[in-house]
């Protein structure tokens, strides 16, 4: 950030030059995007987030940057009284809090992924992050670059499902339980409960594909909140080759990427309809996350 040249005044009567504050980002891991050909280290140029001063140690309390390149390079978009922050004293420090996307705040109170997460767009704003840097040194030089790093709040799933050659191509790929909701307890640290709420299901998935010309190979991500599951959980739709369910039992966690890879084939014996089978035959459990999942 560059540095500004108004002067505060010090003990003797002398001046000194004011220290600009301005943020740098970087990401935790590297698999924070919905595609595998997207900069997945970093934000994207002109993705934007919230910067919070909450101490009073600098000249505001708010800010919201924007980020310039792949590089995490930033840019002051908005500020109170759009102002500069600066430190308030020589030799302070000053705690920053930093929150992704920009519709959370430090006052938020709950947070729900988008039902439609095969745009990048929809994806990247379910993808909740904070960073927090305690008490960082105002130092000597007239402008003060902190550096945040960003962590992941909630949960991804790297799905991919490939179908044989006798099956049509994959039409949809959704998520058909848990919740899409999680509230937050502590906003100004950004602390998940354990409440859920708007449960996905059949009649409102959460979808990561939707083409309907379609593909044999699908891969993709959806950001969900942490929680349990168990039961039938990934949905997916072929062209005329009907849909199968795989039904697993796995939790969620914060800050994880999970990867799920279904190998869909047809049966060995084909389904005849009218059939029915002992109740004494035990159910199909597919719980494996590299199962092959049968029509």
């Amino acid at each position: 950030m560059p540095g500004c040249t108004a002067d505060l005044p010090t003990e003797d009567g002398g001046a000194e030059q004011r220290v600009a504050i301005g943020v740098s980002t970087s990401l935790t891991d590297d698999g924070t995007r919905a595609a595998t050909d997207l900069q997945v280290s970093q934000f994207a140029a002109g993705e934007t987030f919230n910067v919070y001063f909450p101490d009073s140690k600098a000249t505001v309390t708010h800010a919201l940057f924007s980020v310039l390149d792949a590089n995490g390079t930033t840019v002051l978009t908005e500020a109170e009284g759009n102002a500069q922050p600066y430190y308030v004293d020589k030799g302070t420090t000053v705690t920053l809090h930093a929150y992704y996307p920009q519709t959370v705040s430090e006052t938020t109170t709950s947070f729900t992924v988008a039902a439609d997460q095969t745009q990048d767009a929809d994806y990247k704003q379910s993808d909740l992050m904070y960073a927090s840097t305690p008490d960082y040194a105002r130092g000597t030089d007239i402008s003060v670059i902190v550096p945040l790093l960003f962590v992941h709040k909630l949960a991804k799933l790297t799905i991919i499902v490939k179908v044989d050659d006798d099956i049509s191509n994959i039409t949809n790929v959704s998520i058909i339980s848990g919740s899409r909701t999680i509230d937050i307890t502590d906003g100004t640290t950004c602390t998940l409960g354990t409440t859920l709420s708007d449960a996905v299901s059949e009649d409102a998935p959460l979808t990561l594909y939707n083409d309907a010309t379609g593909a044999k190979a699908v891969s993709g991500a959806v950001v969900m909140p942490p929680q349990a599951i168990d039961g039938g959980f990934i949905k997916v739709t072929t062209a005329s080759s009907g849909s199968v369910v795989y039904n697993t039992t796995k939790t969620l966690v914060s800050g994880h990427n999970h990867t799920i890879v279904l190998n869909i084939s047809r049966a060995i014996l084909a389904r005849t309809y009218g059939e029915i089978g002992n109740w004494t035959d035990p159910a199909e459990e597919y719980t494996d996350p590299n199962a092959n999942v049968h029509f």
